[in-house]
This record gives C-alpha cells, sequence and structure tokens, in this order.
C-alpha cells in the first residue's frame, strides 16, 4: 500500500466513532493549544521588550562604568569577610586618561562622559521650587551622540529633529550656562520654552540633618538658560550642565572636596563604529579594568532568561500531551477489538503485518494531527480574546496605544503539531504492534 492509500483508509477508520475520534483529539489539542499559546506569549513579550530596548539605545552604544565585578569573586553568599569583599566590584576611575585611551581605540567613533546629580531644588522665573535631578557633562566630548540623534530621528520619522528645540547648546566657553528639558519645564509650569532663554536658573541644595552633626548651610548656585532640549532626547526632565559647573555641586552633596577628582564620572557612554564592532571594543574596555554593558549583551542576557520561560510555560503543555498519549492509546486498543475480524480478512486477502502495523501508526498519527490542528485553532481564538479584554483593560486605564504581547512564530506552529503527531504515533506503537500480530485464522472466527 501507498502512504496515500494509508491516509485515506486512517481517516476512513476514524470517521466511522466521529465522538471518541474527537474525544481523544481534543485532550492532544489541550496540550498544543497550550504550549502555542504560553511560547507565543513568551516570545511576544521578548519581542516587545528587545524592540523597547532598540528603539531607546543605539545598537552600537557600550555603558562603561569605574564598577566591575570579578567573575571569580562572584559568591552567592558567604560569611567570610575576606569573601564578602570579593562580593565589592572593582572600582577604577575613569579619569582622563582612561577616557582618552578608550577615544583611541580603533573602532570608537563619539565618546559622551557624564555624572548625575540627584535632589535638588530649582527655581526659574520666579515660579515656586520643585524637586529635580541634573546630570553633568565632560563638554570636551558630545552631550548627545551622533547615534542617539539618528535613532531618535528614525524613530520619530523626522530627518531635522534636534536635540535643541531653543537656544544653542552648551561648550566649554560658556561659563555658568546650563540646558533645561522640556519635561521639566512643563513641571515647573511653564509652557512658553522660549522665554526661558537667557534667564537665571537658581539651583540649591540642603544636606538632611542628623544627630550631632552641625547643620550645614544650603548650597546655592545661579546659572543661565542657554537652550532648550527637546522632550524627545534623554535627560529632557532634567538640568544639563557642564561638570566644571557641578564639581562643587558634588562636593557637597557628598561632604567630600576632592569628590570628582577621587571618583571620575559614573557612566561613560561609547559609540563603536558599526554594530559589529561592539563585541571588540567592550572586550578592550573591560580589559583596562571596567564594567561595560551593551545591547548585544543585554539582549543575549533577554534572549536567555525568556528561554527558560518559554520552557517552563511550555512544559505543562508537553505534560497534557503525553497525558493524552494515553487516550490514543485506549482509542487505537479498542479499534483492534472491534476490527479483530476486518484485520483478519486483510490478511487472508494477503496484506503483511507491516501493512497493519503501519495502517494502525498512521491512525494515531492522524489522531495527532487533528488534535493539532484543533490547538492551533484554540489558541488564536483564546490569542484574539485575551487580546480584546486587555486592549479593553488598558484603554479604560487611558492607554492608547495597547501593545501585543503575542507572536507566533512560524516554527512554533509546525513544530508543535508536528510533536503532537510524534507522540500520538509513539503511543499508537503498542496497539499497532498488538494488530499486526493477530492470527488471521483466529480473527475470522472472532465474533
Amino acid at each position: 500500500m501507498k502512504f496515500k492509500n494509508y491516509t485515506k483508509t486512517a481517516f476512513k477508520n476514524l470517521r466511522r466513532r466521529k465522538m471518541r475520534t474527537f474525544l481523544t483529539s481534543f485532550a492532544v489539542s489541550i496540550g498544543t493549544m497550550l504550549i502555542i499559546l504560553m511560547v507565543s506569549l513568551g516570545v511576544g513579550v521578548q519581542k516587545l521588550v528587545i524592540d523597547t530596548i532598540k528603539a531607546e539605545t543605539p545598537g552600537n552604544s557600550i555603558m562603561v562604568s569605574p564598577y566591575k565585578f570579578e567573575e571569580s569573586g562572584i559568591k552567592v553568599e558567604s560569611d567570610r569577610e575576606e569573601d564578602s569583599e570579593a562580593l565589592k566590584p572593582k572600582f577604577t576611575i575613569l579619569d582622563e586618561k582612561a577616557i582618552d585611551k578608550i577615544k583611541n581605540i580603533k573602532s570608537v567613533e563619539e565618546v559622551v562622559v557624564s555624572t548625575p546629580i540627584h535632589n535638588i531644588d530649582l527655581e526659574l522665573m520666579g515660579k515656586n521650587k520643585k524637586k529635580a535631578s541634573a546630570v553633568s557633562f565632560d563638554l570636551n566630548n558630545s552631550i548627545f551622540s551622533k547615534a542617539q540623534v539618528e535613532s531618535l530621528r528614525i524613530k520619530e520619522k523626522k530627518k531635522d529633529l534636534e536635540p535643541i528645540t531653543y537656544g544653542n547648546i552648551i561648550t566649554n566657553a560658556d561659563k555658568n550656562s546650563v540646558l533645561i528639558g522640556e519635561k521639566l519645564l512643563k513641571k515647573l509650569g511653564i509652557d512658553d520654552y522660549k522665554t526661558v532663554i537667557g534667564q537665571d536658573l537658581i539651583i540649591k541644595t540642603e544636606l538632611p540633618e542628623a544627630p550631632g552633626i552641625p547643620k550645614v548651610e544650603p548650597f546655592t548656585m545661579k546659572l543661565k538658560v542657554a537652550g532648550v532640549v527637546g522632550e524627545k532626547f534623554p535627560n529632557s526632565d532634567k538640568v544639563i550642565m557642564s561638570i566644571e559647573e557641578a564639581k562643587d555641586l558634588l562636593a557637597y552633596a557628598n561632604m567630600n572636596k576632592n569628590y570628582y577628582a577621587e571618583k571620575g564620572p559614573s557612566n561613560v557612554e561609547v559609540t563603536a563604529k558599526n554594530i559589529s564592532d561592539v563585541s571588540q571594543v567592550s572586550d578592550e574596555i573591560s580589559k583596562m579594568g571596567y564594567g561595560v554593558t551593551s545591547i548585544q549583551s543585554i539582549i543575549k542576557g533577554i534572549k536567555s532568561a525568556f528561554a527558560i520561560a518559554q520552557g517552563v510555560l511550555a512544559v505543562v503543555g508537553i505534560i497534557i500531551i503525553f497525558v493524552a498519549s494515553i487516550g490514543v492509546i485506549n482509542t487505537m486498543t479498542m479499534s483492534i477489538y472491534e476490527r479483530t475480524r476486518s484485520i483478519g480478512i486483510m490478511k487472508a486477502l494477503g496484506s503483511s503485518r507491516s501493512d497493519i502495523r503501519r495502517m494502525f501508526i498512521t491512525e494515531s498519527a492522524a489522531i495527532g494531527f487533528i488534535g493539532g490542528i484543533l490547538g492551533l485553532f484554540f489558541s488564536i481564538l483564546n490569542t484574539e480574546i485575551i487580546k480584546l479584554a486587555l486592549d479593553a483593560f488598558l484603554k479604560s486605564k487611558g492607554v492608547k496605544e495597547v501593545p501585543n504581547i503575542f507572536s507566533t512564530p512560524v516554527w512554533l506552529v509546525f513544530g508543535t503539531i508536528g510533536f503532537a503527531i510524534l507522540i500520538s504515533v509513539l503511543a499508537g506503537l503498542y496497539p499497532a504492534n498488538k494488530a499486526s500480530k493477530l492470527d488471521p485464522v483466529e480473527s475470522l472466527r472472532y465474533e
């Protein structure tokens, strides 16, 4: 017999017991549905997270930190003092020599050097004081990297998008000048951004009082607004200043006159010339003793975490398919008893053991195939129901753009249906072997 004839006979035999076939296939479909649904959720959320990171961070960007964990020194738990010391990250100051060395790496295109400043009070144009944050930049390098600007231009579909919407960017020649972001101006209650150019910005910070420590007078500095940063750009909710202007502020906040000289900048963002250069640049900077994080390493970590999660989610469906395989064994065994006389006639007419075996295995595969198709249908139906419910819920909370948390790759559909067929075939091996071994004479006498 040809495969086509086996298939035709298998579906013909299954149609004779429609309800039993449906119930057995339905059990397989539940497992198939759960595998497709759960893995689609994992793939969809992973894609959403990765796409969000890619949209916010250029692919050829590398974050450099003065703190680096030594791999051999990381331990889960330890009471010994020397082990607890090993858990502390190694600190290597990012001084000018180190930054120049990074800039001279062959595949480095640009460097951005910055240090954040938290908990400051702002006063602008007589508006009430507001708590805010600032970030200071080494103006010998860029404030906004070319990769960052280009990434936002692509995202916003505006080729002429610039970081500074009003005024000018600050340079080393601009003493006592700062930039202020549009998001921060909104918080201050200022709608006409152009009016702030040239205005005085008063920054004040105060150390918290502590018992037994004399009160320290608040630190105040007056700066002029040179430009306004567009709300689409990073740090548009902060004040942007030169590191030279920020040194005294950092010294006061950390109660250390030499704070910046000892600690250096907190962050250095390095832009590689090409995405393919990121790994090589990261390795060279890491060898210098600094911690490095790139979008590739973040995405790699995310994919590893989601792979584990997807595996755990899929296990539930796999278990159900294995349980459903018991139903396949039962269905095919019952089919043998019902068709014993027919098997005897087939053998009497010249059908071999392998013909009988293949016929029953094909029927088992058909049950798995039907279960897989039903599972795919149920997973699509459930996905749409969940999407509608999520859409209604998020829109009721004021969310305009509802993310798609499901993504069903083609390999998942074919792989899951194939797996359902495989398990059903394995489950049908015992009944198929049993049917093939029936004695034709005894089978013909069977009532």
